[in-house]
């Protein structure tokens, strides 16, 4: 296929009618000319351009050997889809540096939260961030085993500290959002971490109230 296609030109039904407006009304009429933009160029210029819209682009460049120019959006991978890309556009991020500074909390949800494939996946996880600048996010909570910190992170706890003030029933929902629901029962997974917890907290010197379940 010819990079200097027009986007008008017949054949070309891979670009939504609606997609072709906004590049024509822009005053982008070629593919080639796309590919002089980087993502976020192309988004200063047309603000209503939709995630849809540029997973379509990217295919359709891909196609014809071509691709955006570089930058530092974030982009589809094995941890962001299409509608975790959506949800962090909503938030205003659009930049890995922007996705770093999210509160622990907002991150971890916009990671898909405790259960996906995110924080089960801790090793890729750790290459991911790295990867892309935001390596702080995977800090270690002292005495405490990896997933029983990422399940606290993820509930918007970043340190032994800050489990003080949460009781027993408080922290077994964090650790297990499901406990509670529907009748569901304790865990003896969640319970160990539960105690694991508190032995931490006894390595570190830090009094807890007992607030038990």
């Amino acid at each position: 296929m010819k990079k200097t296609e027009l986007f008008t030109s017949t054949g070309h039904d891979e670009l939504s009618l609606e997609l072709k407006r906004l590049l024509t009304k822009a005053g982008l009429k070629s593919f080639s000319q796309l590919s002089e933009f980087t993502r976020l160029g192309l988004l200063e210029l047309i603000p209503e351009l939709k995630v849809r819209h540029l997973v379509n682009l990217e295919l359709a460049l891909e196609i014809r050997d071509l691709f955006f120019q570089p930058d530092n959006s974030i982009q589809l991978d094995l941890f962001i889809n299409q509608r975790k890309l959506f949800e962090l556009w909503k938030k205003g991020v659009y930049t890995y540096e922007q996705l770093d500074k999210l509160p622990f909390a907002e991150f971890a949800v916009a990671m898909g939260g405790p259960h996906s494939r995110f924080f089960r996946r801790r090793v890729d996880a750790e290459s991911w961030a790295k990867e892309h600048g935001i390596a702080k996010k995977l800090f270690e909570i002292l005495y405490l085993t990896s997933r029983t910190a990422w399940l606290l992170y993820a509930g918007g706890i970043t340190s032994l500290e800050e489990t003080v003030i949460k009781s027993d029933f408080e922290l077994a929902q964090i650790l297990q959002p499901s406990f509670g629901l529907n009748g569901i029962k304790l865990l003896p997974l969640t319970r160990k971490r539960l105690l694991e917890i508190k032995f931490a907290l006894l390595k570190a010197g830090i009094h807890r109230p007992c607030m038990p379940l």
